[in-house]
């Protein structure tokens, strides 16, 4: 991925940072719910964070960001999350600079994206995806399990169900998927030489790859989508709906498009 290094990027705020220094200074963990941009509701974001903090066998500290929706009124008085603000567990935030702030936490939930899930693994952090799992949002979702950093990417819809069994894999001690990202961040850290951004070296490898690339194809199930693509391909494509000159037009069931020269 690309990786934006702006020198003059502003710290944190001055809350964020007092509520990471009172998590590490208990000897918690700090978990940011990255939604900042994504379209899941403030009752939601916050009842998640309460069900992480008060069922996972760690000590977690939440830190959700909730972009736009941080003034908005919360619908929902049956939760109540008060007492995990007063108490210091629980933090609400517009957002925050990724780059300053992933290096001090110990696990990031994110809805996929090239940009936050690269400031993640590039800090050495467990990557937890979910969302609407829009466009290249599965494929990293999946692109995470296979590097084992985190899950299969989820929709947002099962969060509620999966949130603290994956949490906790994230931040236990011995965490192998804190162990795999922190591999995969030093391995970066010496890709970067002299092209901090990645740029250069994301153009070299859009050149190089753009002659041997082939159809990616998502089939939203884990063991699936280990097949090779050849494989995936007579799964996912199952339904002829045109023929034309030179080409085969073959829709899934789902409704994804697929045109291949014949």
């Amino acid at each position: 991925g690309i990786f934006p290094h702006d020198e003059s990027a502003l710290p944190l705020a001055d809350d964020i940072q007092s509520f990471v220094n009172g998590c590490k200074d208990s000897g918690g963990k700090v978990v940011v719910l990255a939604f900042s941009t994504m379209p899941m509701t403030k009752t939601k974001i916050i009842t998640a964070a309460l069900k992480i903090i008060k069922e996972c066998k760690s000590k977690v500290y939440v830190l959700a960001l909730l972009g736009k929706q941080i003034d908005a009124p919360f619908p929902d008085s049956s939760v109540e999350y008060s007492d995990a603000i007063r108490d210091g567990r629980l933090l609400l935030a517009p957002g925050a600079p990724y780059g300053q702030l992933f290096p001090l936490a110990d696990a990031v939930v994110l809805k996929g994206g090239l940009g936050t899930l690269s400031e993640a693994l590039k800090a050495g952090l467990p990557a937890i995806v979910t969302g609407p799992l829009l466009l290249d949002q599965r494929f990293w979702g999946s692109r995470c399990s296979e590097m084992g950093v985190g899950p299969f990417g989820f929709h947002s819809n099962d969060f509620l169900e999966k949130c603290v069994d994956y949490v906790e894999k994230a931040v236990e001690d011995g965490s192998v998927w804190r162990e795999n990202a922190s591999k995969i961040a030093k391995m970066m850290a010496d890709e970067v030489g002299d092209d901090p951004s990645g740029v250069e070296k994301n153009v070299e490898c859009v050149v190089r790859l753009s002659g041997i690339a082939t159809p990616y194809h998502y089939d939203g199930n884990e063991e699936a989508q280990k097949q090779n693509p050849k494989e995936a391909k007579k799964i996912w494509f199952t339904k002829k709906t045109k023929e034309g000159d030179g080409e085969e037009i073959e829709v899934t069931e789902e409704g994804v498009v697929y045109v291949e020269a014949v």
